[in-house]
């Protein structure tokens, strides 16, 4: 799994020239928090009863967020360091 999120992260970076990549994870998703963990991610907050499943259960989610290492958003980030 944590290589197919890189392989999809680099994508968005370098083909699609994104700045930031998001991830939604459901709080006891174990396995998918450790890959956000390795491979970077800054974990940003936890919205409660984020989304509604198919059982209409509302679920929470804690958001991901990585930068580009090149982009001029992660230069600004390291200036005012």
């Amino acid at each position: 799994a944590t290589e197919s999120v890189q392989s999809v992260v680099q994508y968005c970076f370098s083909e699609l020239e994104m700045h930031k990549v998001f991830l939604r994870i459901k709080p006891d998703n174990q396995a998918s928090l450790r890959v956000a963990q390795k491979l970077g991610f800054d974990r940003l907050f936890l919205r409660e009863n984020d989304f509604q499943n198919y059982h209409g259960e509302w679920l929470n989610s804690v958001y991901w967020s990585r930068q580009a290492p090149n982009s001029w958003l992660a230069w600004l980030v390291r200036a005012q360091g």
